[in-house]
């Protein structure tokens, strides 16, 4: 669903007034993701302070993302397009004087032209606005990218409620909804199988079964679920053939019975579902059983929902030291109380206090998390968030992360095909997110 609010920035002593779009900043984030992977941040760490860091709202986004990190955690270690976040949370623990400092300057020119290059969009998340009007997916059925547009006159826009496209390419492709969307990433998860020296590279293992907070990566787990899952008839091979996962103590170097290609089984899979996230997850939680649904479902690379997370943050950081997060270290004008003017004060305030503690939005009792600044867990690395008050809290990169563990169950779940809300298969903390990737 396309969220909006009015908000202000303060610039030079002007206030300049307008509509912000939650939905366009995280695919902002999104975009940057996917164009920044595979890039060796850790070995560029000045030049990414100088010339690769995001917009102020594209790194809002991030941080708001570490502060969770019973998923942060997992994300960053299972979606290929995440792993490149681990080194940015170190790179920011080690240089976060230098980085507050370049996020709240005017952006040079090569940092400008660096992020327009690779993302197509204004550096400016305002003047972005004015041109992000449209958004590529895959064609759940021909597999064909298809641009659609974020929002139109008829409310089937992809950042709206009733989402709704027909493929151009292909005139026997079913019509296309957030549930499809859904449903081809889940199967996407399922059928990436390959040979491998570690399981723990052996597959893309299925969202919300590998991070608990008893064992931060608990592959052994996340394995039986992925295979208990691959038992349900209508997730076989084309032909039918039930594929079985190795143990983990012996991975396959290689496949002595034939195998179908990744696209092939992903399509297949589809099919059987008539495309639809709902009768996949039906299917699975008769295999699984019932499990709560915990996380917002929609085709973008994080699982966690961003602006959910956000939101929880600052409750939790209230429910804590009795200061609202936008006005954590001085007072905050009721105009400037808006996003991205949060964001501002927050790293005015962890620039000015490195030691700062703030809660993390999963922490189980509103525990002292990770620490907020440059030196902690949760806004460094996303490790941080001890469950309680006084609970441990974790480092920075690899710690111990903060929310629940959701017992077994197994999947990146789905949109609901009726209403657009979260739907999903059974996981780990319970239904999990169908990221981009993820």
């Amino acid at each position: 669903m396309k969220l909006t609010f009015q908000t202000e920035i303060i610039v030079g002593g002007l206030a300049f007034a307008f509509v912000l779009t939650d939905s366009d900043v995280h695919l902002r984030f999104d975009l940057w993701c996917k164009s920044t992977c595979d890039k060796p941040l850790w070995e560029i760490s000045g030049g990414l302070v100088t010339f690769h860091l995001p917009p102020v709202d594209v790194f809002m986004v991030w941080h708001s993302y570490s502060l969770n990190p019973a998923w942060y955690q997992e994300d960053v270690k299972r979606v290929p397009s995440l792993k490149f976040l681990q080194d940015l949370g170190r790179l920011f623990e080690t240089c976060a004087d230098d980085m507050v400092s370049y996020l709240l300057s005017k952006p040079s020119d090569t940092r400008a032209s660096e992020w327009t290059s690779a993302t197509q969009l204004p550096f400016d998340f305002i003047e972005s606005a004015k041109v992000f009007k449209t958004r590529t997916i895959i064609c759940p059925c021909c597999r064909k990218d298809l641009a659609v547009s974020l929002s139109n006159e008829d409310d089937t826009g992809y950042l709206q409620k009733t989402f709704l496209a027909q493929c151009t390419y292909g005139s026997q492709c079913p019509e296309i909804n957030k549930s499809g969307l859904a449903a081809r990433k889940l199967a996407e998860d399922l059928s990436t199988n390959g040979p491998c020296n570690d399981m723990r590279e052996y597959q893309r293992y299925l969202a919300g079964t590998v991070y608990t907070t008893k064992v931060p990566y608990d592959y052994k787990k996340a394995r039986h679920i992925k295979d208990a899952i691959l038992q349900v008839p209508k997730l076989h091979w084309p032909n039918g053939t039930h594929y079985s996962l190795p143990s983990l103590s012996r991975p396959r170097d290689s496949e002595i019975i034939p195998k179908p290609t990744r696209e092939e089984w992903e399509s297949a899979i589809l099919k059987r579902v008539n495309f639809s996230m709902r009768v996949m997850e039906h299917v699975i939680r008769r295999r699984m059983g019932d499990a709560k649904d915990n996380t917002k479902l929609n085709d973008n690379v994080e699982k966690q929902d961003l602006l959910l997370a956000f939101e929880q943050t600052c409750h939790a950081w209230e429910s804590r030291f009795n200061v609202p997060y936008d006005q954590s270290g001085r007072q905050v004008k009721k105009k400037e109380k808006n996003k991205s003017e949060r964001y501002r004060t927050l790293m005015e305030e962890m620039a000015n206090n490195l030691g700062n503690f703030g809660p993390t939005s999963d922490d189980g009792d509103g525990g002292s998390g990770g620490g907020g600044g440059g030196g902690g867990g949760g806004g460094g690395g996303g490790g941080g968030g001890g469950g309680g008050d006084g609970g441990e809290g974790g480092g920075g990169d690899g710690g111990e992360g903060g929310g629940g563990d959701g017992g077994e169950g197994g999947e990146d779940g789905g949109e609901c095909g009726e209403c657009g809300g979260g739907g999903g298969g059974c996981g780990g903390g319970g239904c999990g997110g169908c990221g981009c990737g993820g």
